[in-house]
């Protein structure tokens, strides 16, 4: 018997518009935004047992990347 991964509830169509608005906010693409964004949902549905805030914890996990500029320099170098 194989366990189904939950999915977290926020929809694509939902969290495109979180993605739209912080890309907006932090002047960033849209595509850098939704990579950190997503790779945050799966990291953090890892271990979560409760997936209620986890579109809220990944946004504001993705704002404090951008915000520390790591994930900008590493975009730069390639």
């Amino acid at each position: 018997m194989s366990l189904a991964t939950p999915q977290p509830r926020t929809s694509r169509t939902d969290a495109g518009h979180l993605i739209a608005a912080l890309a907006e906010q932090m002047q960033v693409p849209f595509e850098q935004v939704d990579e950190i964004y997503w790779e945050q949902v799966d990291r953090l549905a890892a271990d979560a047992r409760i997936h209620d805030f986890l579109a809220v914890l990944a946004l504001r996990n993705a704002r404090a990347i951008l915000r520390s500029g790591c994930r900008l320099e590493d975009s730069s170098s390639s």
